[in-house]
């Protein structure tokens, strides 16, 4: 709470300025301005046209502006919890790994793009979570069908992030202070040396030590085990982003050609295991990604023909230091010694992984009409890796097993045909894809490694309808028999907490999606109905020394969820949504752990099944000055409690469970105009409730952040 109060006697002096800023208004920030600070779902009103069109296709698509947050602290986690539908589940604090859940879509079963460039193994550097709101202009969360030009093979849900492109010379940079000692250093800008040439580059650095208190088991002077409150001591997480570019827009012969060259860096202390049960004071894990990708667009092409398409090649690095043999406490006291090995490891490491990714798509568009377009897409991967462990090879007797090479070779064709009638009242979109997948790889056990090569492949299908009753209603459905390839992770392991499983299967699933969506000028809405039924589900099994990704389950899933968003007045904005989602267990699984029909139709475990959230913003102008902003937001998350392992097993009052919470978040941010400085002060969890998530793990209490930004743009003439 001292901290809080700190950062609130920092902030206090901002609103006493009374500078007056600059006059000249920003035309997008101005389109924008009645939604900033909220975060909620954005629906059709305030849209720019682009996404105007996108909400409109028949495709169940959730468009969130980020524009609105740029003077927020708030992180891309932050935007996505207000969309109703999506629940995210996090291994700690500030930079550790998630899992989303999105119409009953969990896990790798949700894909990740960036501008469309498929996120798949390539490491950690730039999680979600980490990617900073200002060097984003839009994300877009797919429920369901996906579009036939991502590429992709997801079991019914994806989220793409969509850069800043604006078409003007800007430059933007801010800074965060929070709990925990967290630091946040974020700068872009761009600059047309031309009309139609740019140079542009993006950075950010973010530090925090993630020592934040939690309940944990610590034995007393008798050897009694005591619930004690105590702080995280080996949880500090450090990265940078970098990334340069140089492109060519708006000619003859092409919209877009831009050249990426980004080198990216992390360093990652390991706390824990997956269960927190175990604290570790040494190991540590560091990766770093160069990276270099050039995208070409161009509409129109030839007569009616559109292309557009990628190449990247990437070069990810990993170390993963476990050598220490020292065993810790909750309270960051040394109170065994091994005789070998490391925290986590019986052999210990000093493992350097070596990733090698190749990326391509292309993607062509031909319009037989203007109501009428066929789309062929394909998407191309190649990852090597390979390894050197000189700690586990002396451990093996010689042996290092880490160097045999491992490969995942990912290949995915689509063709879509989508049009228009009754003057675009009736929208459609069809789609078949061919998915395939060959991999290298292998296991250990009992100190032999035994090589494995698969080959898989799965046909999808999927169409989608949209209907626009009236200028208030329109009413969307959609049937996909979806597959899903295993990743690398969980078909080869990822080396360090995760064993390999290279006999892995693909996923399937068909699903069904119906969207009601509803609006007027102070209100929207949208309701959605979503039924599952998956088969070979990959699920990742836990173990105290170790963790393995399987095809353990079939599982259906029923949902429905709701969100609204209410505008009384200009100045004010409400929104709230739910979510319920029933995954139930289909299997009957000999030599898995669900080997009777006691588990058959019983609820997942570890897996939230009804949770909802809600906000309300209010806006003032021109508050001690001209020209300046006042805002002040409120957010609240509940999520129902449910069960860390099987709900049928085991006494009702003994069960582990994950229990209710209801969290609170508030911010108010001051701004000297479109232009020049703005200020803002969050605090996250108001009420320090405990909080928990990924198999009760526990998260921060509350928290606090103060963020300063300065933005300058130069609008291009056109």
């Amino acid at each position: 709470m001292r901290t809080c109060v700190l950062m609130l006697l920092l902030f206090s002096p901002t609103l006493l300025l009374g500078q007056q800023a600059r006059t000249k208004e920003c035309s997008e920030e101005n389109m924008l301005l009645d939604s900033v600070h909220l975060l909620q779902e954005v629906t059709v009103t305030g849209t720019t046209d682009g996404n105007e069109q996108l909400k409109q296709q028949p495709v169940n698509v959730s468009i969130i502006q980020a524009l609105p947050f740029y003077k927020t602290n708030a992180t891309g986690l932050d935007l996505l919890r207000q969309v109703s539908g999506i629940k995210i589940k996090q291994f700690g604090g500030f930079g550790a790994r998630t899992d989303f859940f999105i119409n009953g879509s969990t896990g790798k079963q949700v894909k990740f793009f960036i501008d469309g460039l498929p996120q798949d193994n390539l490491g950690e550097t730039q999680m979600l979570n980490v990617y900073p709101v200002e060097q984003i202009d839009r994300i877009e969360v797919y429920k369901g069908v996906l579009p036939v030009d991502l590429g992709a093979d997801a079991l019914g849900a994806a989220i793409n992030i969509v850069t800043r492109k604006e078409m003007e010379d800007y430059v933007d940079g801010s800074y965060s202070i929070a709990s925990f000692n967290t630091h946040r250093l974020n700068i872009s800008a761009r600059k047309y040396v031309t009309e139609h040439f740019f140079l542009g580059g993006m950075g950010n650095i973010n530090h925090a030590d993630n020592h934040y208190p939690i309940d944990a088991e610590v034995p007393n002077k008798f050897g009694n085990v005591e619930i004690k409150k105590v702080r995280r001591f080996h949880d500090v997480y450090k990265n940078y982003n970098a990334k340069l570019q140089a492109g060519i827009t708006g000619t003859a012969y092409a919209d877009q050609l831009i050249l990426s060259v980004v080198n990216t860096g992390l360093y990652d202390q390991l706390q824990n295991n997956l269960l927190q049960t175990q604290p570790y004071g040494s190991a540590f894990y560091r990766e770093n990604l160069v990276s270099g990708n050039v995208r070409y667009q161009k509409e129109n092409l030839l007569k009616d023909f559109d292309l557009s398409s990628f190449v990247s090649y990437n070069h990810v690095r990993g170390l993963f230091i476990d050598t220490s043999r020292s065993v810790y406490n909750w309270e960051g006291k040394i109170v065994d010694r091994k005789y070998g090995g490391g925290e986590i490891s019986s052999s210990g490491h000093a493992l350097n992984i070596y990733n090698r990714v190749v990326n391509g798509k292309i993607t062509t568009a031909y319009h037989f009409t203007d109501h009428l377009t066929l789309t062929f897409s394909n998407t191309f991967q190649r990852y090597y890796r390979t390894g050197k462990d000189t700690v586990a090879q002396k451990f093996y007797g010689g042996i290092d097993y880490y160097g045999t090479p491992s490969s995942l070779v990912k290949n995915i064709a689509g063709l879509g045909l989508e049009g228009n009638f009754y003057q675009s009242r009736l929208k459609f979109s069809s789609a078949i894809k061919h998915y395939s997948a060959h991999l290298s790889g292998y296991e250990i056990e009992w100190q032999t490694q035994t090589s494995r090569f698969e080959s898989l492949h799965a046909l999808a299908y999927n169409t989608a309808l949209g209907y626009r009753l009236s200028d208030r209603f329109l009413i969307k459905t959609s049937y996909e028999h979806a597959a899903r390839l295993p990743e690398a992770e969980e078909a080869l392991g990822d080396m360090m907490l995760i064993e390999s499983n290279p006999r892995i299967q693909i996923e399937t699933s068909d699903n069904v999606n119906v969207n009601v969506l509803y609006n007027r000028r102070e209100v929207d809405g949208e309701l959605t109905t979503f039924f599952r039924d998956i088969t070979n589900i990959i699920y990742l099994r836990t173990a105290q020394n170790g963790s393995q990704y399987q095809n353990l389950l079939s599982a259906r899933v029923w949902g429905i969820e709701g969100s609204v968003k209410y505008r009384p007045v200009p100045a004010f904005n409400l929104n709230a949504n739910f979510t319920y989602q029933d995954l139930r267990n289909q299997s009957v699984i000999e030599g898995s752990g669900i080997d009777n029909d006691r588990y058959k139709n019983a609820r997942l475990p570890n897996i939230p099944y009804l949770f909802m959230n809600g906000g309300v913003a209010w806006k003032k102008n021109n508050v001690l000055a001209k020209n300046t902003v006042l805002q002040v937001w409120w957010n609240t998350n509940y999520t129902h409690e449910y069960f860390l392992y099987w709900e049928v097993d085991g006494a009702q009052e003994l069960k582990n469970r994950i229990p209710t919470q209801l969290l609170h978040h508030a911010g108010i941010s001051y701004a000297l105009g479109s232009e020049g400085l703005s200020f803002a002060l969050e605090v996250n969890n108001l009420a320090n409730t405990p909080a928990y998530d990924n198999f009760k793990v526990q998260l921060p209490g509350r928290s606090c952040s103060f963020k300063v930004r300065f933005y300058h743009y130069h609008k291009q003439k056109t």
